[in-house]
């Protein structure tokens, strides 16, 4: 997904002496009328910080696959506590 203001932000931005460069990543999630607004923000943040991931600036469109993914992760980081915790 291209976005005119990503490429904005990348361009390089002098200041007295200094070349400074600024990236930007963003997360888009389409939502139905039934979704709470705690499940756009939701989706919105796995999508960009997928897209933090790259190097460079972009916007990243959620798909289910990351929720999927943060759940799987979810699931073992509480599986791997409790086995440390009982000592397993």
């Amino acid at each position: 997904m291209e976005v005119a203001w990503v490429d904005r932000i990348a361009e390089p931005i002098r200041h007295n002496d200094h070349t400074m460069q600024v990236e930007a990543s963003a997360g888009v999630t389409v939502f139905t009328r039934s979704a709470t607004a705690e499940q756009v923000l939701v989706e919105a943040d796995l999508a960009m910080y997928r897209g933090k991931r790259t190097i460079g600036s972009r916007v990243t469109v959620f798909d289910q696959k990351m929720a999927d993914d943060a759940s799987h992760r979810a699931d073992l980081e509480r599986r791997l506590r409790l086995a440390i915790e009982n000592d397993d």
